[in-house]
């Protein structure tokens, strides 16, 4: 396993201004001083000290990065009133706010940026009785791999950037020794910039096995709008139940009904009903456009995320043999059995498209925030943060994460609950002209196409080829319906994993 760490000091010089160097000169403080000093209440004073004691590890620094030995210079007062510079370190106090406004929090970090690439085989934190926090671990995560976003050969030699890592202190009661108590510690950084990528998928792998990596979650994240194209699968839509390519579908047992217009050799010109329990039509595969809204990702040991989004459905063509009953013929109480070949092109539909994911689905973060990963042992309002940690261990990314292209990687089905919402309205044919109060495929061949003598028609059949031989256009069947379209755990094409590591190794 490739693992490198590499601390990027924005500046290494570190001398106190003019009118503290007199008190700077023999102050002298170790790292083990900070524990007791947590407690006190100058503690905000502190940051804006900076202390001989901080040359020490600037030299180290310096040291490991340079192969010429540093040696330690004692400098004047003079010398020291001509410069100016920063800490390494910093500390500061924070009273709480909201819901821990009884809490005070100490923060210690790096005023640096931290180059940072890792593996994590396991990532497992709270994982404790059921009584406490329910099933699941808080975290439980495989194949954790945190990296830069660009490579040149490959991804290990690419590194996450943290800005200004620190880490924090939740302290309650914090002005009565007796009551103080330590409530949490948080690892965070200002920001960082990189991808995280959990478990593994590559291209054939299939939709079972790619549900891995995440097992649970405790934590907060914003999710940003995401676009895809989901492409459907070609199915029969047929009243009895049928097979197709080798599959089994169940019949939708709902007739297809409309009006069509009938002109045969000056004879017949008359617009008469129609009724099909006996069609098998074929679907063709279409394309649709997804858009999801921006989702907020807060809970306790989640599996599973939901997402709301909206569709385009592109024209859906049909052909296939319906026979039909014609009503009345002539008004003359006259019943006609058609025999045809239909063909024709559903377009207009659109929907609303609830998602149901697992996180085992989700392998890719591209993150370009403030991120924290905190304990507590009860619920704190951490400084900054979106809402409150509960708990446990929380996982927290506070600016809006863009998972990509949410792009199925497989085609999804046109289940019969969707095909039903298509092909029949909650109104039946009613509407005005052309126009159906609730648009279908059935109220669509009913009025669809205009109106002969008063009487809507959605079918146009013109000739005694047309109308009494073996095959009838339908033409465009305008459907300007909203239906429900429910996915879940979908493999989604943009997230398959680049291994963190050399070489064919899938994790190391």
């Amino acid at each position: 396993m490739v693992k490198r760490e590499k601390i990027i000091i924005e500046r290494s010089v570190f001398f106190q201004k003019k009118k503290e160097t007199a008190r700077a000169r023999g102050m002298l403080m170790n790292l083990s001083g900070i524990g007791s000093l947590l407690h006190k209440k100058s503690f905000s004073q502190v940051s804006g000290l900076v202390l001989n004691s901080m040359l020490l590890p600037a030299v180290l620094m310096l040291s490991l990065i340079s192969p010429v030995a540093i040696a330690m210079t004692e400098m004047k007062d003079s010398e020291l009133s001509a410069v100016s510079g920063q800490a390494l370190l910093q500390m500061n106090k924070t009273p709480g706010a909201g819901s821990s406004s009884d809490v005070t929090f100490y923060k210690a970090g790096l005023d640096a940026e931290l180059e940072l690439n890792l593996n994590i085989e396991k990532l497992q934190l709270g994982c404790t009785a059921g009584a406490i926090n329910g099933q699941y671990c808080d975290i439980d995560i495989d194949r954790v791999s945190l990296s830069g976003r660009n490579w040149s050969t490959d991804r290990p030699e690419s590194s996450a950037l943290l800005t200004r890592p620190f880490f924090e202190f939740a302290i309650k009661n914090d002005q009565t020794a007796t009551l103080r108590e330590v409530m949490g510690i948080r690892l965070s950084a200002e920001n960082a910039f990189g991808m995280m990528t959990f478990g593994d998928q590559t291209e054939g792998m299939s939709e079972a096995n790619s549900n891995n990596g995440i097992n649970s979650l405790s934590g907060y994240m914003e999710i940003g709008s995401a676009t895809g194209v989901a492409q459907t699968t070609s199915r029969p839509m047929s009243y009895a139940n049928t097979t197709f390519n080798g599959q089994n579908y169940a019949g939708l047992g709902q007739p297809i009904t409309g009006n069509i217009w009938l002109t045969v050799l000056g004879i017949i010109n008359d617009v008469v009903g129609i009724t099909s329990t006996d069609y098998n039509l074929i679907l063709d595969s279409a394309t649709a456009n997804v858009v999801t809204n921006p989702t907020t990702v807060s809970g306790k040991r989640l599996t599973e995320v939901n997402l709301q989004g909206a569709a385009t459905i592109n024209p859906i063509n049909f052909a296939g043999p319906m026979q039909a009953n014609v009503q009345n013929l002539l008004g003359l109480g006259i019943d006609l059995d058609l025999d045809k070949d239909v063909t024709g092109t559903i377009t207009g539909l659109t929907a609303d498209v609830p998602i149901v994911e697992s996180l085992g689905f989700i392998h890719k973060l591209d993150i370009d925030n403030a991120f924290s990963l905190s304990m507590q042992s009860n619920d704190v309002l951490w400084p900054g943060a979106a809402t409150v940690a509960q708990q446990g261990w929380w996982l927290a990314f506070e600016d809006e994460i863009d998972i990509g292209s949410i792009s199925p990687a497989n085609e999804v089905a046109l289940t019969n609950d969707v095909m039903l919402q298509v092909l029949n309205g909650a109104t039946g044919n009613a509407g005005t002209g052309t126009n159906c109060t609730t648009a279908s495929v059935n109220c669509a061949l009913f009025r669809g196409l205009g109106t002969r003598n008063g009487e809507p028609y959605g079918i146009r059949c013109n000739g005694l080829s047309a109308c009494l031989g073996g095959s009838l256009p339908i033409g465009t069947v305008n459907v300007p319906r909203e239906v429900v379209f429910p996915l879940e755990n979908l493999k989604l094409g943009a997230q398959n994993v680049t291994p963190n590591c050399y070489g064919s190794a899938r994790f190391c």
